[in-house]
């Protein structure tokens, strides 16, 4: 690729390069365009230093040169060469584009974000420069790594909209959309409504979309601002605010603005609940309420071979397997011991067993032996939750430790998090049935905690006690829903949700039946009456929740489709997944799974994925016969078709299982540490089995 004298010039002025730069520099920029091509970058600065010399800092010159530093990550010598050539254009969008990035490469990630709107309000006429594309997508991406998720998306998108085709783009927005394991708040795309056909602010309201389509989100929340001055209490004005704070501003602002719209006096009660839900998932993200630390209890020892001997001796306490191998502060060598300790004796037999005698770990105990700078020390990681104290205390009195440890604060967890996650020590011989038997018990425990949580939005009471007040009950019914989606909506059943709705005095929530012009989002889907659905409607909401992995939904949806044996368009194979996952006994179960290896047969469809999902279930549901041969089936048969390879891998990653066939021991320790051990936030891994389009 060359450049012409007749091409717009690279500095983006609306001119060609003939009557904005002169066609003398046309042989300078091709040649330092090629050699930075080929990868000769420093070549090509020597090119346009040279031309630079002779002609001057031209702007086409100048640009170039820090897109060239840009892509090498010489950051300081980009942000030279682009402030010097600002101190010329100052109100240039090609240098304020270009500032925006190196901010990006400094971290400075709120600051680039409002750069960038610079760089689009100062764009003159119509055309938009592709090269913009590429300050949106870093942004972007530098958004994500932040947990900016609405922000992100909205510039990710805007890229693609630039570029016009870009399937690592278009797949990468997929996953922003539908995050596996992502509550639904943040699963729907919240859009600007239209004008209001004959209203005074019609036209102004058609000009926020037109700013917004033109990727000026601050220019268009300046002019939603006045808009709200001149004609308040106007909800599609108030909602339009909140989505286009979402597009570019810090977590805190968009968290402001959702609950704003949530407390509209016209707003019905399922969308206040879904604004409060929205603005609950975005503070989840920005970790701004609701947390609570992570300690390091450091104590100085100078016996450290009786101190671990001690640890190895007490029944309170179980070895780490395996011993970290790196220190995980990365302060020094890795330390010589580490041990969970537990709040009562470890059971060695499974007999009688109850929650008042399984043992639950308080922490972490690190051992580290002298340095040459630094006397051995124990060290106790834990959460400072309500059982802090007491796992102080027990350290102490267990090992014969004194005085009080120097604390510090090294992260944080979610509160709601901690009150609904446990880490059990179930004896060896522990049966399923056990095991599901304190697991319900367990779940209820878990509640308990949670219900009793502070909150700072409600100025530090607890939803019980504000459970009475009607204004705050979409609030509450919001966090409720936000709960009940833990684990991918694994951990809490809709019913265990609504008996602590009849505990603290919430009401239960109706079902929804919408209208043929209306369509909820997916935290709405799962409350809809599928009954009253038409046909369209039925496969409709059946394949956005099958694309959102929205199982709570799925659970209602499904058996509908199911029943209504003329719908076209249907996958009913899939429906018979679905209806396997939703089962309550493994014969009913695996009679899904043979009906769906029937009904794919009928329409000609792979069904590799499908015994990828059988795979799973029998693996995890510890079903150990046909295990060998399942695998063996879908090895040398299946593993070309869509997705079977990757959900594979995935089920093999999520048990530590290397794959390529499994010995009958490993087959049953997996199925066992499926069924048995108790995952974060109380639940399993859920399944994101792939469907295939």
């Amino acid at each position: 690729m060359s450049i012409d004298i007749y091409q717009q010039c690279p500095c983006h002025e609306e001119k060609k390069i003939k009557f904005c730069c002169g066609k003398a520099v046309i042989e300078d920029l091709n040649d330092a365009l090629a050699k930075h091509h080929s990868g000769q970058s420093q070549a090509a600065l020597e090119q346009l230093d040279r031309a630079m010399e002779s002609m001057g800092p031209k702007d086409c010159l100048s640009t170039f040169k820090t897109f060239v530093q840009i892509s090498t990550q010489d950051v300081d010598g980009a942000a030279e060469n682009n402030e010097a050539f600002l101190e010329r254009c100052p109100d240039h969008p090609t240098g304020l584009q270009h500032r925006a990035l190196i901010e990006i490469m400094r971290g400075e990630v709120d600051q680039a974000t409002l750069t960038l709107q610079d760089a689009m309000d100062a764009i003159k006429g119509t055309e938009l420069p592709v090269s913009l594309a590429r300050a949106f997508e870093s942004l972007g991406m530098a958004l994500v790594a932040k947990q900016n998720i609405l922000a992100a998306r909205a510039h990710l998108s805007f890229a693609l909209f630039l570029k016009g085709e870009d399937p690592r783009l278009t797949h990468l927005l997929r996953e922003l959309y539908n995050p596996s394991g992502a509550v639904l708040f943040l699963k729907a795309d919240h859009q600007l409504d239209p004008p209001v056909e004959g209203a005074d602010w019609e036209k102004s309201f058609t000009n926020v979309h037109r700013a917004v389509g033109r990727g000026q989100f601050r220019r268009a929340l300046g002019m939603l601002l006045q808009l709200n001055e001149q004609f308040p209490d106007q909800p599609e004005i108030t909602k339009g605010i909140a989505i286009v704070t979402s597009m570019f501003a810090p977590m805190g602002a968009q968290i402001a603005a959702w609950r704003t719209v949530a407390a509209i006096p016209t707003a019905k009660h399922h969308e206040a609940i879904e604004y409060h839900g929205l603005a609950e998932a975005v503070a989840a993200m920005a970790g701004s309420e609701g947390y609570v630390p992570v300690n390091r209890c450091t104590w100085e020892i100078d016996n450290f071979d009786e101190v671990k001997e001690a640890c190895i001796s007490t029944d309170c306490m179980i070895p780490m397997e395996p011993t970290p191998e790196h220190d995980p502060f990365d302060e020094g060598p890795a330390p010589r011991g580490g041990f969970m300790i537990l709040d009562k004796p470890a059971l060695r037999s499974a007999d009688n067993l109850s929650l008042d005698n399984v043992p639950f770990s308080l922490g972490e105990v690190l051992l580290y032996g002298k340095q040459t700078d630094r006397s051995a020390r124990v060290e106790l990681v834990c959460v400072e939750n309500d059982r802090f104290d007491a796992a102080v205390d027990l350290l102490k009195s267990t090992i014969g430790l004194s005085g009080d440890p120097v604390k510090l604060a090294f992260d944080k967890v979610n509160q709601g998090s901690d009150a609904v996650t446990w880490n059990w020590n179930l004896p060896e011989g522990t049966t399923r049935e056990q095991h599901a038997e304190l697991l319900v018990e367990m779940k209820k425990v878990a509640l308990g905690r949670w219900s009793k949580l502070s909150h700072e939005f409600v100025d530090g009471k607890t939803i019980g006690e504000v459970a009475g007040n009607s204004e705050l009950e979409p609030w509450i019914q919001a966090k409720l829903l936000h709960l009940q989606q833990t684990a991918n909506g694994e951990a809490f059943s809709v019913e265990m949700v609504d008996e602590l709705r009849t505990e603290i005095g919430v009401s239960h929530l109706e079902k929804l039946a919408p209208g043929e012009d209306e369509f909820l989002t997916p935290m709405q889907t799962c409350r809809i009456d599928a009954e009253k659905l038409s046909d369209e409607q039925l496969l409709g909401y059946f394949q956005v929740a099958t694309m959102t992995q929205n199982f709570l939904a799925l659970r209602y949806i499904t058996p509908e489709v199911l029943k209504r044996d003329h719908l076209e368009g249907a996958r009913r194979d899939i429906c018979h997944i679905n209806m396997a996952r939703f089962s309550e006994t493994s014969e009913e179960a695996l009679e899904h799974f043979s009906q769906s290896r029937a009904e794919a047969a009928k329409i000609g469809a792979p069904i590799g994925i499908l015994l990828v999902a059988e795979f799973e279930y029998r693996l995890r549901n510890g079903l150990e016969d046909k295990l060998d041969s399942l695998l063996a089936t879908i090895e040398s048969r299946h593993m070309k078709e869509p997705g079977v390879e990757q959900e594979l891998a995935r089920l093999f990653q999520s048990l530590g299982i290397q794959p390529g066939g499994m010995p009958p021991e490993a087959e049953m320790a997996a199925a066992e540490t499926a069924a048995v051990e108790s995952a974060p936030e109380g639940g399993g891994e859920s399944s994101g089995l792939w469907i295939p389009e």
